[in-house]
């Protein structure tokens, strides 16, 4: 039996990136998160890069994805 694999979804975007997160064990998909981030209206792009990127930071240390892919 191999180990759970759980693989991070993104979907960018500089005013909402989406997420989720599936994890699979024994051939079954499990969905464990799914969300969006949102970032301020009117903020400057820097300022939403960065919200995006911590919140995606906090995804990943809390589900610890193997993999990720991005649409």
């Amino acid at each position: 039996m191999s180990a759970p694999v759980a693989v991070l979804g993104l979907d960018p975007g500089s005013q909402v990136t989406g997420f989720g997160v599936v994890r699979e064990a024994s051939g079954r998909a499990e969905l464990v998160a799914v969300g969006t981030i949102r970032t301020p209206s009117g903020g400057d792009m820097a300022e939403r890069l960065g919200v995006i990127y911590t919140r995606v930071a906090e995804i990943i240390q809390l589900h610890k994805p193997n993999e990720a892919a991005i649409e």
